[in-house]
């Protein structure tokens, strides 16, 4: 995680996550008005959507820099490839 997006994660005082594999619901989330939206890769998606679930998330990222990224844990099948996402907590 960059320290901008470290700093804003540290500094939220409102999370609102969102299942990443609901691309229909990441502007209703924004439009919300939290501290900082998280998209979630994690416990939100099930197995068979992990992958629509990262694809999502790239394409909303690129432009929606300001969201997160919650992925997932290490020792799973997803945990590396999901690092690769910007915002996700493997993000320079």
């Amino acid at each position: 995680m960059t320290s901008r997006a470290a700093t804003r994660a540290r500094e939220a005082t409102t999370l609102l996550f969102v299942p990443g594999d609901r691309p229909e619901r990441f502007g209703k989330a924004m439009a919300a008005g939290p501290s900082l939206v998280v998209l979630d890769l994690e416990d939100a998606v099930a197995p068979e959507r992990k992958v629509y679930a990262r694809e999502q998330a790239v394409a909303w990222l690129e432009e929606n820099p300001e969201c997160a990224v919650r992925v997932n844990a290490a020792g799973t099948a997803w945990h590396d490839e999901d690092l690769a996402v910007p915002g996700g907590a493997g993000a320079r």
